[in-house]
């Protein structure tokens, strides 16, 4: 290369290395100040996945407490729902002796099964009988869709009344 053109180089190199300090200060400023971000992001990050823990905890409890309610007002529905077995039971046994033999033998066949399932809803908690309820209904579906039927056209006729249809 030739002499001037060496110099020519040599100054544009001169001048170029305040701009590459420069950038290179630049580079050094943004990566610091990203650096400060991320810890501030990651702070922010740890709060809010803090206050989450919390929220979460409250609504567990909460959850909790809701169970807890239900679960108690599902005792009291089957004491109730028993005791009106019993009596139910009780009114049966009384009218079977009023009732031809043939008769009497099946309502107190059916008094019999009131009052025992009285006594089992008594002595279980509705965990178990939901539990039970589910393993006779995936065993026997047909079964508890007919009494669904029978049960639904029951209580269509109390309801309903003796008339004919309305229309």
């Amino acid at each position: 290369m030739a002499e001037p053109a060496k110099k020519t180089v040599r100054r544009a190199a001169r001048k170029a290395e305040p701009v590459a300090e420069k950038i290179d200060q630049a580079v050094e400023t943004l990566q610091d100040e990203a650096k400060a971000k991320t810890r501030v992001a990651r702070r922010r990050a740890v709060t809010v996945a803090d206050k989450a823990a919390v929220k979460l905890a409250d609504a567990g409890d909460q959850t909790e407490t809701h169970v807890d309610r239900a679960r108690d007002a599902l005792a009291d529905v089957g004491e109730r729902i028993s005791e009106r077995l019993s009596r139910v039971a009780d009114r049966a046994r009384e009218t079977a002796g009023e009732l031809p033999a043939r008769m009497a033998g099946g309502v107190e066949g059916v008094s019999d099964r009131l009052a025992l399932a009285s006594d089992r809803l008594r002595g279980s908690q509705v965990s178990e009988i939901a539990s039970d309820l589910r393993v006779k209904v995936q065993r026997n579906p047909g079964l508890f869709v007919a009494g669904a039927a029978a049960a639904g056209f029951f209580v269509a006729r109390l309801l309903g009344g003796r008339g004919g249809r309305r229309g």
